[in-house]
């Protein structure tokens, strides 16, 4: 029993302690290949070298055994195999730039330099983003093939080694392995660049948190930002005039053109809007930076919230540009109309600079919450603040109730406008609920008044008030009075056919009320006799 336990013990360390499989010496063979085969590859760059030039002497002896038809299609994936894989060499040699900007803070900032440590940090962002989105791309690439090559591993290891299509199969698998091993490494290139200037954008915002308390005062010059903010005003207006006149030269000219020429023409507009926008942020910032308590908390949150919706105006566009954009573009390139096709690229070239612009002004918008909430520090101060912060707060998760759900001829309708329209028919329902209670009430005290007077003026007050409250609804909405002059003419042949008993007891009833003739408590007789 000892000697079995021992034997036993034996046999198990030998399963165990099986080594791994050892590195391939030789260069894979396409009518061979083995599952570990790139291992043969995955070495250091000395060594890489000399076993790319192993394997091009393999597959070029490998040439001269393939009949003329094989030959023809393996001449194709031999080269891919031979270029990428001298690709994915230069690739190793590459080495990401793991060593971050180091950035030194200054004792003290200018106002100028303060606002272009914004400008870096907002081109920063960009492309940290912009490579954001390649990796997710990259990830999506290389999951699909490798799904592709799973399939194509397995086909292969189930052909006989006597098939004629083995060879081939074979080289078009190390064909995709080396391809994925390539688009690997670039993803791992890119990976480490974007934790680079993740890591840069981070010091960047030390930095700029540290200039936002040490900018020298008098290098503001709050005459010069006047200055500015008149120069965009007038771009502003050139841009509004521009685009009126583009529109009064196409006229009623519905060509792909046209189309991407007003486009461009709208967006200059909105541009010159948010560049007026940033030269009176940067006026607000000097002014609490310089002077913080010549203008008031709340004066400087009513400037800055109006900017902001501004702002918020042209950024609800932005897709609707963008898709429109790239419309054109497939239209232009459907067509091969070189023009369109370049006007439709500076369009969508012009769209992403406008999206910058807009992220350089919420940097500004954020940094005027810092030093307002620095330079302002009293209790109604501090109360005023939050409560902006508030309502900013619900602006912000509320705008997707600005989204137009449908259009009533002109009108669009949103879930906002709908929204207020029932709350304002609402507080009219109740508003003429309590003004008739409290009517029959008066009523009730004051015996020295008509009963039946009062009862004649709460109802008809009821539906004053209510219908006046529809009217308001509709208007809120922004839906146009005049236009129900039609719906009130249909509603008039169907009061004329169907509907004429029912207004006719509505009209008796308030003429019975206006006259007076019946008094609350009275009896009514019908002819047949019932009470």
């Amino acid at each position: 029993m000892r000697h079995f336990f021992i034997l036993f013990i034996f046999f198990i360390s030998i399963a165990f302690s099986e080594e791994a499989p050892s590195e391939p010496l030789t260069p894979p063979d396409p009518l061979h290949l083995k599952a570990n085969w790139w291992s043969y590859y995955d070495v250091d760059q000395e060594r890489l070298g000399v076993r790319i030039q192993k394997t091009t002497e393999s597959l070029e002896n490998l040439k001269r055994d393939l009949s003329p038809l094989q030959r023809e299609q393996a001449d194709p994936l031999i080269y891919q195999i031979i270029i990428g894989l001298n690709t994915y060499e230069q690739l190793m040699k590459q080495r990401a730039s793991l060593s971050p900007q180091e950035r030194t803070p200054k004792e003290v900032y200018s106002f100028e330099e303060f606002l272009n440590l914004g400008s870096i940090l907002n081109q920063s962002e960009v492309s940290y983003n912009s490579k954001l989105q390649k990796i997710r791309i990259e990830k999506t690439n290389l999951r699909s093939d490798q799904s592709h090559l799973d399939a194509l591993t397995a086909a292969y290891l189930s052909m006989t080694k006597s098939s004629p299509s083995r060879v081939i199969k074979g080289l078009t698998v190390m064909a995709i392995k080396i391809s994925i091993s390539i688009d690997e490494k670039k993803l791992s290139l890119l990976q480490a660049e974007t934790s680079t200037i993740e890591h840069y954008n981070k010091t960047l915002e030390k930095e700029i948190a540290f200039a936002r308390d040490h900018v020298n005062p008098t290098t503001i010059e709050l005459a010069l930002l006047k200055q500015n903010i008149e120069r965009a005003q007038i771009q502003g207006i050139k841009a509004q005039e521009n685009l009126l006149t583009i529109q009064t030269q196409i006229g009623t000219s519905a060509s792909l053109l046209s189309g991407q020429k007003i486009l461009l023409g709208t967006l200059n507009r909105a541009q010159s809007q948010v560049q007026s926008i940033q030269a009176q942020v940067e006026y607000i910032l000097g002014q609490v930076m310089k002077e913080p308590q010549k203008k008031g908390v709340k004066a400087i949150y009513l400037e800055l919230a109006s900017l902001k919706e501004g702002q918020d105006l042209v950024e609800r566009e932005m897709d609707d540009w963008q898709s429109a954009a790239e419309h054109y573009l497939a239209l232009a390139i459907a067509e091969s109309n070189k023009d369109e096709i370049e006007l439709a690229q500076k369009t969508l070239s012009f769209i992403q600079m406008l999206g910058q612009n807009i992220q350089l002004n919420e940097f500004l918008f954020q940094q005027a919450d810092f030093l307002i909430h620095a330079h302002y520090v009293s209790f109604s101060d501090r109360i005023y603040e939050y409560w902006q912060n508030f309502v900013i707060y619900f602006k912000q998760i509320s705008k997707w109730s600005h989204n137009s759900l449908f259009k009533i001829g002109q009108t669009p309708i949103t879930t906002y406008g709908i929204l207020k329209a029932l709350f304002t028919i609402i507080i009219a329902y109740f508003l003429a609920k309590f003004m008739q209670r409290w009517i029959s009430r008066v009523g009730q005290k004051q015996k020295r008044f008509n009963r039946a007077g009062l009862y004649a003026l709460a109802r008809l007050l009821y539906y004053c008030i209510l219908l006046i409250g529809i009217i308001i609804a509709i208007s809120g909405v922004g839906l146009d009075l005049t236009a129900f002059a039609v719906i009130a003419g249909a509603l008039s042949v169907g009061i004329g056919f169907g509907l004429q008993s029912i207004v006719n007891n509505f009209v008796s009833g308030i003429i019975v009320l206006l006259e007076k003739k019946l008094r609350v408590g009275d009896y009514v007789q019908l002819e047949s006799g019932e009470v």
